[in-house]
């Protein structure tokens, strides 16, 4: 039992990384730089990324559009300041944990 436990906690944190780096690749890395390409005020393409970011995680509840919008807006200055996507992966990483044990075990 222990075994079928631990690969089953291994498929699902691969499943949410590989998630977490699309996601952020997607809505960080592309949309950004490219709605920054095509709009002039910055706070356009910021918005729209955060705002997407908690559209996703719409089946949690209403409540928790806030939450996750506000995750998203900072995420999105975090990429700007450090031009990567990695921390905001790993910080998406953490949200879909805890969504997922939001949704699953509590």
């Amino acid at each position: 039992m222990g075994a079928l436990y631990a690969f089953l906690l291994a498929k699902g944190c691969g499943y949410l990384g590989l998630r977490s780096v699309q996601e952020e690749f997607t809505l960080r890395g592309y949309l950004i730089t490219r709605l920054g390409d095509l709009v002039k005020p910055t706070w356009i393409p910021v918005v729209v990324s955060a705002a997407l970011f908690a559209a996703v995680r719409l089946p949690l509840g209403i409540l928790f559009v806030p939450m996750f919008f506000a995750m998203g807006l900072i995420l999105t200055v975090i990429f700007r300041v450090t031009g990567s996507i990695w921390p905001g992966a790993i910080a998406t990483f953490a949200a879909m944990a805890l969504e997922y044990l939001l949704r699953f075990h509590l």
